[in-house]
This record gives structure tokens, sequence and C-alpha cells, in this order.
């Protein structure tokens, strides 16, 4: 389990181009970053050196995630092509093409058990792959119009979650990949609740504009905890939300920073990660790298980027954390 505490910036890599993804291979060896320019590199666990960079794609890189076979990823464009990429980084082929979606792919979760993958898109669905079918063996049914919704698999690989929207009503839906037609369980939660809930908790002493502005914003990242016991939600104005993945409440709320938001014309998204079962790790628009438990409580910060710290990625295996911008990928290591 990662300790929040004591953490020191060490490599850095100049990158010179906004950080999109940042994942460890399974075995944490590899750190896989993805980028706006379409560059793919590969960074040593053990050296800290680039061991190889590919130029994946002339459109960029939106989401990218690593399969079982740690040079063998999944990938999406940032524009103009909605398919997923299935390539090879030993000889930098293309294994497969996924279609289905007909806007640009946003986010793409593997399944840490099987070769079963879900993607979410600006089209308002959530497909479900397999690595061996060029075509979906299921879509999922959303309530009414979508928008922009996200999933993940859980750690186990027996569960994958879902949330969505309709207007000010969101909708957290839990699916078995082995009969993903219909969900097993739906929470419904909705803008009232949420900003009931930030009230009624003091988190960050918002006031009720600021309130109002974070609510309002489309899902942009999902993610379970180590334990599969919660879910932390992401949305587009930096609004963390914390559920319990059994019940469906809403046990945290934080923000990462409402300033950003409301005044980055880009308003690009901060990269986030799941460091414990109370502890979020997440960047800033000021270059930090920052542990907070859900509560609001700051465990610890380490500073470095020059810019907004767009991706983060977590290595449970040699308990390091890597972050990306749009210069640098750094990788940050426990003080020994």
């Amino acid at each position: 389990m990662l300790s929040p505490t004591n953490f020191t910036r060490s490599a850095n890599h100049n990158i010179s181009s906004q950080t999109r993804s940042l994942h460890y291979t399974n075995c944490g060896s590899l750190l896989l970053s993805a980028h706006e320019n379409g560059n793919l590199h590969t960074i040593s666990t053990s050296t800290g050196q680039i061991s190889k960079t590919i130029k994946l794609s002339n459109n960029g890189i939106r989401a990218m995630v690593p399969t079982h076979d740690p040079l063998s990823f999944l990938s999406s464009s940032l524009h103009t092509n909605f398919d997923v990429n299935y390539v090879s980084a030993y000889d930098n082929r293309y294994l497969r093409k996924f279609h289905g979606h007909i806007k640009p792919v946003t986010a793409i979760s593997m399944n840490p058990t099987d070769d079963t993958f879900v993607t979410s898109s600006e089209d308002g669905t959530v497909l479900l792959f397999d690595l061996r079918s060029a075509h979906p063996t299921s879509k999922l049914a959303l309530p009414g119009y979508a928008g922009n919704p996200v999933a993940s698999f859980d750690k186990s690989g027996y569960v994958f979650g879902c949330m969505a929207s309709s207007g000010e009503t969101h909708e957290m839906k839990m699916y078995d990949p082995k009969a993903a037609d219909a969900p097993f369980e739906t929470f419904t939660t909705t803008n009232s609740n949420i900003s009931d809930y930030i009230r009624a908790n003091n988190v960050n002493d918002f006031n009720t504009e600021d309130i109002n502005y974070m609510i309002n914003g489309e899902w942009v990242d999902l993610k379970f905890s180590e334990s599969g016991n919660h879910v932390l939600i992401q949305n587009k104005k930096g609004l963390l939300i914390l559920m319990d993945a059994f019940t469906g409440a809403i046990t945290g709320a934080i923000t990462q920073s409402v300033k950003h938001f409301k005044n980055q014309r880009t308003r690009a998204n901060l990269g986030m990660a799941m460091a414990r079962d109370d502890i979020v790790v997440f960047g800033t628009e000021t270059g930090k790298v920052v542990w907070v438990k859900m509560t609001g409580e700051s465990v610890n910060e380490v500073s470095g980027h020059g810019g907004t710290v767009s991706a983060l990625g977590v290595n449970g295996v040699f308990s390091a954390v890597a972050s990306g911008c749009h210069e640098y990928v750094s990788v940050h290591l426990p003080k020994r």
C-alpha cells in the first residue's frame, strides 16, 4: 500500500507536450506516458530513463492504457478518429482497431484479470469490448441524454462502474462484465444531494456561487479504490466525489481548484488518482502534486512542475507516483 507521506521528486523527462495519460504496467516495471503531440514514451521504473518513444498518431492521444502485455496498449485519438487502437510497442504495429463510437473516445479501462475493456465517449455511450474482436460485445443502456459518461473496472475485474447524467440527476451503475446487458445495481444522486453534502461538511468553506459552479460539470474520470469499497468520480470543474461502492452514499467531497477552472480558457483536466481508500493524489494548476484526505485535510505535497499537472499514475508495486504537465513527466519516490 502506498504511503502518502515523505515523497520526494525524482527523475524528470522533458516532453514538451501536454500529458494526457500516465499508467504503470501491471508488474510495475514500466511507466507509459501519452501526449497531445501523439508521442508515447516507455520509461523504465528501475533506471528512470526513457527506453522507447513511439509516434503513435498525428491526431494526438486522448486516452491510453496498457494491456496485460507490458508493451501492448490501447489508445484513442484526440481528434477526428473515433476508433480505439490496439498497438504493440515491440514493433510499433497496430494489432487491431475497435469500432463502435461515433465521437471521440474519452476514457479506456482495461479489466485487470482478462481481455475485456470498457470505453467511454463523447457520443454518450459506454461500450464493452474483448481484445479478440473488433466490435463491441455490449452497449450500455444509459439514462436519457448521458452527456459524457465515464466507466472503469474495479481492481478485482468482476465489476465495472459507469457514471452518467441526465440533467441534474446522476446515476452510478454497477455491471458484471459477463452479463453487461443491464446493471445489477444503480445508485442515483442529484446536484442537490451533492451541494447539501458540501454545505453540511463545510468542504473548503465554499460559498453558494462556488458550489453551484462546481456541481454543474460533466464527469471526466472514475476510479475504484484498491479495496473496491469506494468509487472516486471527478467532474470537469475539478470536483471530486467519493461514493460508497455498495450503497451509493456520498462519503467525501473535495475540489482541486475552483479558481483554475473559472479562469482557464482551456479548462484542462487536472490529474487525479487514489493512493488509499481515504487518500487522493491530485495535481494543481500551480504545478504541485498533493496528497489529501477526503475530509479535506492535506497530507503531503511535492512541487516542481511549471504548469497544470494534467495526469497522474500510481505504482503500487514500487510505491511511486508519476505526474505530467505540458513540459515534463516526473517520478516521485518515497524518501528512504
